[in-house]
């Protein structure tokens, strides 16, 4: 896929492709946001890569992302999603920060629909919705698939905290 350097900090705005996929690499960036749905086919993901040199990513959902956003942290970059306060909003996606990466989000009634893989998840929020959706899909049109699953522990949980 193409690569596109992101010089702005709006996720919908023209530098993606209402017709393809979209890969956006930011390199040091302190934020980004999501204030309209995003353009092009509701099955096809935007990809947005953040390099080592990302610190603390904000992420502020003000709308419902409608497309998928794949977020990857190459770093020990700590991503904060932020759902708007005034309106509950959708985020459909992957968050993946796999190398000590944080992620937080700060639900404010809005929805996560998709998958988090990071070292730290921490969820915030007076209320929110987390449902699990498969981007890899199964079948061969690359459609999603939705639905509920028992998360199972692979460790000894006695590493895991719960916060009230």
């Amino acid at each position: 896929m193409p690569q596109k350097n992101q010089s702005g900090q709006n996720l919908t705005n023209t530098d993606i492709s209402a017709t393809d996929n979209s890969v956006l690499y930011f390199d040091n960036i302190s934020s980004f946001d999501i204030n309209a749905e995003i353009p092009g086919d509701i099955n096809s993901p935007v990809y947005v890569y953040m390099g080592p040199n990302s610190g603390t990513v904000n992420v502020h959902v003000n709308a419902n992302s409608r497309r998928p956003v794949i977020i990857y942290a190459e770093g020990a970059t700590t991503i904060s999603i932020d759902y708007s306060q005034s309106k509950a909003c959708t985020l459909r996606g992957i968050i993946y920060a796999p190398n000590n990466g944080t992620v937080a989000i700060n639900a404010n009634k809005g929805t996560f629909s998709g998958t988090i893989a990071a070292t730290n998840i921490d969820l915030r929020g007076g209320e929110g919705h987390y449902r699990y959706e498969n981007f890899s899909g199964t079948d061969s049109s690359g459609g999603s698939t939705s639905g509920t699953t028992t998360v199972t522990l692979t460790n000894d949980p006695s590493g895991i905290t719960w916060n009230d």
